[in-house]
């Protein structure tokens, strides 16, 4: 059998876990019985696409979205690059942060590499403007192995992190010794591995 335990949390952060002869609530604590009940972190989802139209649907509201989201227990999500970048995320986020809608954390990233999306300016100007749209992350994809190695450079020069798709891609039989070279130039994480 399980001893009682308490559970004190402060702000978004889980404090004390402690038997709870031995743990005292803060006076004014705000006292939750949850005796026969399960407690769970919020879950984290790593890859989502807020506006890919063959995942949701266009008319599909993004706040009712988010919503389903965190009733399904995901508190934090990583926007993996949508194809155009939604400059609202940022406020969006802004206005979860200031508890004025329920959404999940987000946290955004945006893809460099693929058709270039940004004129002719170097990966360096284009990371520094992400930044201040609201970008979090840098996601890779690139189809060669010197331009994926040139982004990583880029966004770990910006302190950015990046992560992305390497050569998943790719059928041939190079794709694990670029996925190694992108891992040792720094990637953050790599997507789509299921080939690899």
């Amino acid at each position: 059998r399980n001893p009682q335990n308490t559970v004190i949390v402060e702000g978004n952060r889980i404090a004390v876990i402690g038997q709870s002869a031995s743990v005292t609530p803060p006076m004014g604590a705000t006292m939750i019985d949850a005796r026969g009940k399960y407690m769970l972190p919020g879950l984290i989802d790593t890859h989502v696409h807020l506006n890919l139209a063959w995942i949701r649907p266009a008319q599909t509201d993004t706040l009712a979205l988010l919503r389903w989201i965190v009733a399904g227990g995901v508190t934090t999500i990583r926007d993996a690059a949508s194809p155009r970048f939604e400059a609202n995320y940022a406020a969006v986020r802004a206005a979860n942060e200031a508890g004025q809608i329920l959404a999940p954390r987000i946290v955004i990233a945006q893809g460099l590499g693929a058709a270039q999306r940004y004129g002719t300016s170097t990966d360096a100007a284009t990371i520094d403007r992400l930044r201040e749209a609201g970008v979090n992350q840098i996601k890779v994809i690139a189809r060669s192995r010197a331009r994926a190695l040139e982004i990583i450079d880029a966004a770990r020069g910006a302190g950015m992190p990046a992560f992305g798709h390497t050569d998943a891609y790719r059928p041939d039989s190079t794709k694990d010794q670029f996925t190694m070279a992108a891992v040792r130039a720094g990637i953050s994480g790599v997507s789509h591995v299921t080939q690899i």
